[in-house]
């Protein structure tokens, strides 16, 4: 069980690691049509079954593990499976609160009709920040 519970939280970990640190630093340069578009892409390639099994699946094995593990000899490691429990379910937390709602937001904005006199007609407002880290055009 607690092999498992190592497997999946390594697997989701790598997912975040390279998302954060190949992805999004690569989509940081592109213009927010083309930032939506991927991101879009992303989110639908990343919503499936071996995801999802891995996401939640390594909090339902690691809260197996503890479990398994209070019953036997080696009560030792509970506190340490424990600790792991926690913090993955303090990011599956925050995944689910912080993060769905801001990609929701993304679709949402992709999806909203532009007006002529809106900044977003332009392109220039897709993300919270606008293009490259700077504030959207008034």
């Amino acid at each position: 069980m607690l092999a498992a519970a190592t497997l999946t939280t390594g697997l989701v970990a790598g997912v975040f690691g390279l998302y954060a640190h190949t992805i999004m630093p690569g989509l940081r340069h592109a213009d927010n049509k083309t930032f939506v578009g991927a991101f879009q892409s992303i989110d639908k390639a990343i919503i499936n079954p071996w995801f999802m099994a891995a996401f939640f699946g390594a909090l339902v094995l690691t809260g197996l593990a503890a479990a398994f593990h209070i019953t036997r000899d080696n009560r030792g490691v509970v506190p340490w499976i424990g600790a792991a429990f926690i913090l993955y379910l303090i990011a599956v937390v925050i995944t689910l609160a912080v993060q769905v709602p801001l990609k929701d937001a993304i679709k949402a904005e992709a999806t909203r009709p532009a007006s002529a006199t809106s900044p977003r007609s332009a392109g220039t407002s897709a993300r919270p920040d606008g293009p490259r880290g700077t504030s959207p055009a008034p």
